[in-house]
Order: structure tokens, then C-alpha cells, then sequence
């Protein structure tokens, strides 16, 4: 069905992913434990909380097993702070992409788009108490994890992957997300933007260029292709 090419990956570096044998696989297993859960208490939550940043603080970002790996850590607290679907979980992903601001691993954004499918007002808010340049990378990490999400329409049929952005799949779906349908199925995944915009006009119209503007970039890449 796939093949993953860890070996090739450029927006991992290697080093990172070679430590991974020295984390504490337990820790991994309770963050595992706990997604897993239909309901996750505020207690379970809290416990969560501080293994990521137990993992984190040690550069744990990936729970490897007999040299596979297996699952990431900002895939499994970004699963957590949506069953959670709290303003502490918001908050504390929201703490969480600022630490690895600049990092190249896409799953954060990722996990940071689905979290504003559930409280754009208040993730924007959050954003607009930052200083400026964090504001546009946050927003930037928004649009990104827009177009990777939503690549294949509303739902996304690769979403239980931790590892999408390091996969090539075999028999993908057809990608339907384009530069003439991208604004309909914002508006659809994100519905409450048609009520924010009036109050949020530019954070939400940096999100569209940046989507526009990827999109100027792939046709470009096309184009030069062909050529």
C-alpha cells in the first residue's frame, strides 16, 4: 500500500530520528493509551501534559520500536488535544507549535489545522496576542496544514497516519483540492469563518495568500517540468 523513504527525508534530519532508541518507550505507550481513549479526563489530560514535555524537553519526538517507527509525539498530543477539545488543550497545542517554531516537521501544522476546525476564534485570538512575525508563521503553519489535509477533499482519508508527510503511497486518492474550489472548502472544513472574517479580515486573508501563493508555486513547478 506504501513505502516509507526515511532515509531520503529532508524535512526530518536523520540525527533526530536515530536517538529515538534512548526515550523511554512508556511514555509513548501511555500517550498511545490515552488517545485511544472515546473520553479522556481532565486528570488523564494533565498526566499527558507533562509526558510531552518530559518527551519533548529530551528530544523524544518519535516512539521507535525494533528500528520502525511507530508514531510521533506531536501526532499523538495533537490526537489528545482534539478529543479533549478544550481552550486548555487549544492553549497548550498552541504552546506547543511555538516551541518548535521553524521546525521542518509538517505534523504539526497538521494536527494545528485540525485543532482550528474546532476553535478558530479562539486560536486566532491566541495568535493576535503574539508579536508580529510569530503571527505569520502561525497563520503560514495554518494555510500549510490546510493544503495537506484538505489535499483530498473535506475528510481526510490519510489522517490516521502519523507518517503522511514522509510517505509515498502506492494508489493515493485523486487530489481534488485546487486554486478555483480552495475557498469553498475552507469555508466548508471551517465553517464559522463566514461569522469570524468580518472581525479577523486580515489573519484570514494571510491564510488565503499563502494558499494562493502555493499554489503559484506548484503551477510554476509544472510548467517548468513540461518544459
Amino acid at each position: 500500500m506504501k513505502t516509507k523513504y526515511l532515509l531520503a527525508l529532508c524535512l526530518i534530519p536523520i540525527l533526530i530520528i536515530a536517538d529515538q532508541s534512548d526515550c523511554d518507550s512508556t511514555l509513548f505507550i501511555k500517550l498511545i493509551d490515552v488517545s485511544n481513549q472515546s473520553k479522556i479526563t481532565t486528570s488523564d489530560f494533565l498526566t499527558c501534559e507533562s509526558i510531552v514535555d518530559t518527551l519533548n524537553k529530551y528530544g523524544c519526538m518519535y516512539f521507535d520500536k525494533n528500528d520502525t517507527l511507530i508514531t510521533s509525539l506531536t501526532f499523538l498530543f495533537g490526537k489528545i488535544c482534539y478529543k479533549v477539545n478544550s481552550d486548555t488543550s487549544i492553549k497548550a497545542f498552541l504552546g506547543y507549535h511555538i516551541k518548535h517554531i521553524g521546525s521542518a516537521e509538517e505534523q504539526i501544522s497538521f494536527s494545528f489545522e485540525n485543532l482550528f476546525t474546532l476553535h478558530p476564534k479562539l486560536i486566532l485570538d491566541e495568535i493576535l496576542k503574539t508579536d508580529t512575525i510569530l503571527q505569520k508563521d502561525l497563520l503560514g503553519s495554518l494555510a500549510w496544514g490546510f493544503l495537506n489535509n484538505r489535499n483530498y477533499g473535506i475528510d481526510d482519508p490519510l489522517a490516521d497516519d502519523p507518517f503522511k508527510a514522509m510517505t509515498v503511497y502506492d494508489n493515493p486518492p485523486d487530489p481534488i483540492l485546487n486554486r478555483n474550489n480552495y475557498m469553498e472548502i475552507f469555508y466548508q472544513v471551517h465553517s464559522e469563518t463566514k461569522h469570524l472574517y468580518p472581525y479577523y479580515r486580515n489573519q484570514y486573508d494571510y491564510i488565503f495568500s499563502k494558499i494562493v501563493k502555493y499554489f503559484d508555486w506548484r503551477d510554476k513547478m509544472w510548467k517548468e517540468r513540461k518544459n
